[in-house]
């Protein structure tokens, strides 16, 4: 597996893209995290290194990184666009508590499987799938149970493309 910078260089020549010092530095501030930033998340710790980097920069900087494969955008439900490491790492959904926002990142083989046998079932072939299930929740502790008991009733929104052509069904 490629490292990330090498990903990035070869997207930008791909793409006509041309490499800067600015991007590469936003590129190494965002890979060195784990955190879901925010645009303006990502501007405050990028200029801490680089004061001269202003926030459009940043903001054109982590969709140029998203478009690359290195991240991708994350959506709440709070109206605030994340961005969180996409490349070398594993798929995974999100818990979310719909009342202090706090989340944790799940990785539970069956919600996918769930998810390919339905597909398989209709007839769809999956494109992309979004799993965000809302809760209220006091601890963490209690997020990570409650999950065993989400399973049986999945709350995800899923997107197909039917295979016969026919009107995208979302499942609720």
């Amino acid at each position: 597996m490629d490292s990330p910078n090498n990903v990035f260089t070869q997207y930008l020549k791909a793409n006509g893209i041309r490499q800067s010092t600015q991007r590469d530095s936003i590129l190494e501030v965002f890979l060195g995290t784990e955190k879901h930033l925010s645009a303006i998340e990502l501007y405050n710790l990028v200029r801490r290194r680089h004061p001269n980097i202003g926030y459009a920069t940043v903001y054109r900087a982590v969709k140029v990184i998203c478009n690359a494969g290195l991240a991708e955008e994350v959506d709440f439900g709070d109206g605030v666009a994340r961005f969180e490491h996409k490349y070398g790492h594993e798929h995974h959904d999100h818990l979310i508590c719909t009342k202090c926002g706090k989340f944790i990142e799940v990785r539970q083989p069956n919600i996918e499987k769930l998810q390919e046998d339905l597909a398989k079932e209709y007839r769809f072939i999956p494109t992309r799938h979004k799993s965000c299930v809302p809760l209220f929740f006091s601890s963490i502790s209690w997020a990570i149970r409650a999950i065993l008991r989400l399973i049986a009733s999945l709350s995800s929104i899923l997107a197909f493309s039917f295979m016969a052509g026919k009107k995208i069904p979302r499942f609720f």
